[in-house]
């Protein structure tokens, strides 16, 4: 996975760039990511000031989020648990789709055909 993180009116720290890697890491295990864009911003005029916005590449439509807060770690928590929510509605969705597209065995479309021909 390629991750670009970037800082706005920031400064850039180890500790928020481990957060942001564990982060990844727990969305990895969720679905395959392709590459990462993370945006970590303070906004000195707003209220509250930090923004996280995160952007996943993946096979299929990427997955975006965006959350800010009062503090950065609970903006960039908000997000991937936004992100979160995205990729298992979208797998449970994959999930249901699957189920109802199974096909009939050899028994039923016997038995559907030869109810088709009994109503006609």
């Amino acid at each position: 996975m390629k991750t670009t993180l970037q800082y706005r009116s920031l400064n850039a720290d180890v500790a928020s760039a481990h957060l942001v890697q564990e982060h990844l890491n727990h969305l990895q295990s969720l679905t395959d990511i392709e590459a990462a864009q993370v945006i970590l911003e303070r906004q000195r005029e707003a209220t509250p000031a930090f923004r996280a916005r995160m952007v996943l590449v993946v096979p299929g439509p990427d997955y975006h989020a965006d959350a800010v807060d009062h503090t950065l770690a609970a903006a960039l928590h908000k997000a991937v648990e936004n992100l979160k929510r995205q990729i298992l509605a979208r797998q449970a969705k994959c999930r249901v789709k699957a189920k109802s597209n199974l096909q009939l065995g050899p028994i039923s479309r016997r038995w559907s055909s030869a109810l088709a021909g009994h109503r006609a």
